[in-house]
């Protein structure tokens, strides 16, 4: 197994340098023993200071896991029971008469259950049900949740130098804005990021607060008793973290033929040109029930610019992708201020238009994300027809 993994770490050393990040550190163990690690990169960008295996990381939603093994050893020991309701607990919680305040459990706020849709039947990440979870496990253990995760997980394995509080020390490696245009900025710690909220306005100090500047990967394999463990010190251009992660499970469980992630996108885009000219493409294009209509214009010799009919709040530019295909370009600057970090989703990005040989008819675009989701097709509105409302 050594000797595999091994082989791709000239593909890793590509992938990271392409990612933008600044440090990297990624450990595969099998039956417990560290069979490969990989450390790449800065710890902070001003210095030449590799990442090691000493030096601390910030994990982010891996305290999810954590939170799931603290919950484990209280089930053992008879504090909590997995199918009963978290209202049980929190009494509180039970003035919710719904389906959710009724019979929420950990093991379904734990996978992610929203607080909105049909509760158990669909998935969206949710920070709002860790928080149940992890105000349960102090409620019955009479104990802070990081007090329980230094006493059923931490101490247990013996990771004396990992914590939930903010470390104490100075071998950490910094979290890093990475900009498309600019070089990376390193962040101490949390405390600037009130004074920047307050005084700053746009620019990479301004979204510290937007975004974690750290991100990470955990694969478990239970079958091959291996696990894959990759961190990163950066919001990367891309999630390197997972696909490293997958590459390396990939090879653990002899999967021989391994994708090659650095022409997969450009496999994907073609130089063939629209079957109209892109004057052809405008129009206004309405939903089936005829509620909404987007506006599509031309501008320039390869891009559209598709707006919300009657509000200027919502635009999108299109770059051409090949054919009758059109894509949003992920833009990281615009979109970090307003969520926790930027949005990949691919599928969401292309607008695919359908045309005949009489012309564009009308355009399919799968805008919302949520699992269970499908495309939606809008008409081109030939004849005026306009609204219903």
């Amino acid at each position: 197994m050594e000797t595999r993994l091994a082989r791709l770490r000239p593909l890793i050393e590509e992938l990271f340098k392409l990612s933008c990040s600044l440090g990297l550190s990624l450990g595969v163990l099998h039956e417990v023993v560290p069979v490969f690690t990989a450390h790449l990169g800065r710890r902070e960008a001003s210095e030449l200071d590799i990442p090691n295996g000493e030096k601390l990381y910030n994990v982010a939603s891996f305290t999810k896991l954590m939170a799931a093994g603290v919950v484990s050893n209280l089930v053992e020991l008879g504090l909590l029971g997995w199918d009963v309701p978290i209202c049980h607990y929190l009494p509180e919680f039970g003035k919710r008469k719904d389906d959710v305040g009724q019979h929420a459990t950990i093991p379904r706020l734990a996978c992610h259950i929203p607080a909105y849709g049909e509760f158990w039947k669909t998935f969206v990440y949710s920070t709002w049900g860790y928080y149940l979870v992890t105000s349960t496990i102090e409620r019955v253990n009479g104990k802070p949740f990081s007090v329980c995760v230094q006493e059923y997980i931490f101490r247990p394995l013996g990771m004396s130098r990992s914590s939930t509080n903010l470390p104490g020390v100075d071998n950490v490696v910094l979290k890093h804005w990475v900009s498309l245009e600019e070089l990376p900025m390193s962040f101490h710690g949390r405390l600037i990021a009130a004074g920047v909220r307050a005084s700053v306005s746009g620019g990479p100090l301004g979204r510290v607060t937007t975004f974690t500047g750290y991100n990470g990967s955990m694969l478990l394999d239970p079958q091959s008793q291996s696990a894959v463990f990759i961190l990163v010190n950066s919001l990367p251009l891309f999630d390197i973290t997972d696909m490293l992660g997958q590459l390396l499970l990939g090879m653990i469980i002899g999967e021989n033929d391994c994708p090659d992630y650095i022409e997969f996108p450009k496999s994907k885009r073609t130089n063939k040109p629209p079957s109209f000219p892109l004057k052809h493409y405008e129009g206004d294009y309405w939903h089936k029930d005829r509620i909404i209509c987007y506006t599509v214009r031309s501008a320039g010799n390869n891009q559209l610019h598709v707006t919300v009919k009657g509000s200027r709040l919502t635009a999108y530019v299109l770059d051409s992708w090949g054919g009758d295909m059109f894509c949003l370009p992920p833009n990281r600057e615009l979109e970090l201020p307003h969520s926790m970090w930027p949005f990949t989703s691919g599928k969401s990005r292309v607008f695919t238009f359908n045309c005949s040989k009489d012309g564009v008819e009308s355009f399919t675009w799968h805008h919302e994300n949520t699992p269970g989701s499908k495309p939606e097709t809008f008409v081109k509105d030939v004849e005026g027809v306009g609204s219903k409302l």
